[in-house]
C-alpha cells in the first residue's frame, strides 16, 4: 500500500462527515437500487462515508490514500489512484460527490471521465455538487444548467437539491 496522507483541516473534515446530504445520497441509492450487491465512491476524500452502507462489495477509489481509511470497516476496499488512469471492475452503484468541480485534469472537458463513471456502473450514477454557491472558484456557479452541459446525453431520474449544505445531488440509470 502507498504512503498515508495525513488530514489537514481536521475540523472541517470532521464536520463534513457529519453532512446530512450523506444521507440523501444514501437514501436515493436505496431507493433506486435497493437490492445493491456492490458500490464504490469515486473521489471521497477522507469523509468515511462508505461506513454508511449496508452494502456487501463496497470500494473506495482515491488519489490519496488517506490515513483516516484505517477507520474504515475493515471490509471496504481501498484503491489509491486517478480514476481516469486505474481500472476499476463495475459496480452496482457508482457515487461521485462532489468531485467533477474540483477535477483540474477536466478542464472544460469532462465528458471522458463522466462516461467512465457510466462505463463501470451496472445500474446507477450519483453526482452531487455545490449549487448555487457565490464566489469564484470551482464551487461557484453550479446550477440545474451545469448537468445537461457535464453529463450530455443523459437525463437525471432524479435531482434533488438539498437546503441543509446547498449541494445538488442527481441520480442516474447506467
Amino acid at each position: 500500500m502507498s504512503e498515508k496522507n495525513t488530514v489537514k483541516n481536521e475540523k472541517y473534515w470532521e464536520a463534513r462527515r457529519n453532512y446530512p446530504y450523506y444521507d440523501i445520497v444514501k437514501n436515493l441509492a436505496k431507493k433506486y437500487c435497493p437490492d445493491a450487491k456492490s458500490i464504490i465512491d469515486i473521489g471521497s476524500g477522507p469523509t468515511l462515508n462508505m461506513n454508511k452502507y449496508d452494502i456487501k462489495k463496497r470500494t473506495i477509489l482515491d488519489a490519496c490514500n488517506w490515513e483516516i481509511y484505517e477507520k474504515l470497516q475493515p471490509d471496504i476496499k481501498i484503491i489509491t489512484g486517478l480514476f481516469q488512469k486505474t481500472k476499476v471492475e463495475p459496480h452496482d452503484i457508482v457515487l461521485c460527490l462532489e468531485v467533477l468541480e474540483h477535477n483540474p485534469q477536466l478542464g472544460k472537458n469532462r465528458k471522458p471521465f463522466v462516461d467512465k463513471l457510466f462505463k463501470i456502473a451496472n445500474r446507477l450514477v450519483i453526482i452531487s455538487l455545490p449549487y448555487k454557491w457565490p464566489g469564484k472558484n470551482a464551487h461557484a456557479g453550479i446550477d440545474e444548467s451545469t448537468l445537461p452541459r457535464w453529463i450530455p446525453n443523459r437525463k437525471p431520474v432524479e435531482v434533488c437539491i438539498t437546503q441543509d449544505q446547498k449541494y445538488m445531488i442527481a441520480v442516474y440509470e447506467a
